[in-house]
């Protein structure tokens, strides 16, 4: 099976008064796999990133998902400015909210 991107215009009135995006995240599991999600309190736009690995515990095994989230509101011209979420991702939290300038709660 391939994946189908669906891309979508975003009208500018939405962009300019929606740039800075807040998102809410958290890890979710589907028939026994691990996702990455995240919702944008400003937008309401979700998103699930597959985690590979089933050791969350390290920084890395998250660190992936959370830049290719990022990067993907970069790309649309949206500026990711905060992350609220648990403790479970605080030690990647640390590392990448300096090296993304995202202030993290």
């Amino acid at each position: 099976r391939s994946l189908r991107l669906d891309y979508v215009e975003i009208p500018q009135e939405i962009m300019q008064a929606q740039k800075d995006v807040v998102l809410c995240m958290d890890c979710m599991f589907v028939n026994g796999y691990r996702f990455l999600t995240t919702v944008t309190r400003n937008l309401i736009y979700r998103t699930a990133e597959w985690i590979p690995t089933v050791k969350a515990e390290r920084p890395a095994d998250y660190r992936s998902g959370i830049s290719n989230v990022c990067r993907t509101y970069n790309n649309a011209g949206f500026r990711v400015v905060a992350i609220f979420c648990d403790n479970e991702f605080r030690k990647v939290m640390d590392v990448l909210a300096e090296e993304l300038g995202v202030a993290m709660n």
